[in-house]
């Protein structure tokens, strides 16, 4: 890991030095990000380069399927773990809890939530009807 580091320290230094420039460059002072190319040039060296970019370590998606809140968790190097909200009544007001759908090895999506959903017996009625249900 202290390699991969010290390699992108090495690209963004040499990065920095590709400038024209007749000042010394100060570390303090950063770079103009909004000079001719430069975005270009920082894809380039940063994460066009050989053995990859930077890879997501968490990642943190929330989506809405079927009305149901539902969660994509990512953490580096495991697959996406998904979960939807369900109302738990068993403390006397409604406490939302997690239920664990499944994985998947790709980004989700919400039709990937809303064919899981579909599949879990808690959640056969819509979030709508198991509130009223439970009023009644």
């Amino acid at each position: 890991m202290a390699g991969k580091v010290a390699r992108y320290i090495a690209r963004a230094i040499t990065f920095l030095k590709t400038f024209d420039s007749s000042e010394p460059i100060s570390f303090f002072r950063g770079f103009n990000i909004l000079a001719p190319n430069a975005k270009k040039l920082a894809q380039k060296q940063i994460f066009d380069c050989e053995g990859g970019g930077f890879q997501e370590t968490y990642v943190l998606s929330r989506f809405s399927a079927r009305g149901e809140d539902c969660v994509a968790l990512k953490a580096y190097p495991s697959d996406w773990e998904l979960f939807a909200f369900i109302e738990d009544y068993s403390y006397g007001g409604p406490m939302q809890t997690a239920i664990r759908l499944g994985s998947s090895k790709e980004e989700p999506t919400s039709k990937i939530f809303t064919d899981l959903l579909n599949e879990r017996k808690e959640f056969k009625m819509n979030k709508t009807m198991r509130q009223l249900n439970n009023k009644l």
